[in-house]
């Protein structure tokens, strides 16, 4: 029983450290390495991506913060081949985003990421000539999960990887970038 207690000790003082540090304003930015769905073959071409964002992060307890955010998000592009036809597709994102985070410990958080997007896509083929390029529009939600890492009170690494949901069509990212929070 004495372990059990202690065990359970060190789990509730790991858990309850301060986040007020963390309440506050903050700009992000990410690197995104893309992975897009094949359009017509398996095979595709696909360039990566970037994110930034500004927002701010309501403290909940001691170690829960809530973050609100807006984001622009380069989704990169794919590009696909068929027969002597290449087709591009380049995408864009803004939207607005939530972010529950838990703390574990000083430094370290788990967060998810759930969000609402406009997305923008252009359309580029070489199948006329000269070369057709139409742009549409859709919503899609976004969903993530992450990790991050506070190294001071103001500087933050978190990596994420999320999915824009996009009717008939997903993407998908593995993001890496810093926080910092004024």
């Amino acid at each position: 029983m004495k372990k059990f207690s202690l065990v359970l000790f060190i789990i509730v003082t790991s858990l309850s450290t301060s986040v007020v540090a963390r309440d506050g304003a903050y700009i992000s930015a990410s690197y995104s390495m893309m992975h897009q769905d094949a359009i017509f073959t398996s095979t595709n071409d696909v360039e990566n991506g970037y994110s930034v964002s500004a927002g701010y992060n309501f403290v909940m307890g001691s170690f829960f913060a809530l973050g609100a955010e807006v984001e622009y998000k380069d989704l990169g592009s794919t590009t696909e081949n068929v027969l002597s036809d290449h087709f591009k597709v380049s995408m864009s994102s803004v939207g607005i985003n939530i972010l529950p985070k838990v703390y574990l410990g000083d430094n370290f958080h788990l967060m998810a990421k759930l969000g609402f997007h406009k997305i923008d896509a252009d359309l580029t083929t070489t199948h006329t000539t000269p070369s057709a390029s139409t742009t549409t529009s859709d919503t899609a939600s976004l969903l993530g999960l992450g990790l991050g890492y506070d190294f001071t009170e103001h500087f933050a690494l978190q990596t994420t990887y999320e999915i824009h949901n996009i009717s008939g069509y997903d993407t998908a990212s593995t993001n890496v970038g810093l926080k910092y929070t004024f």
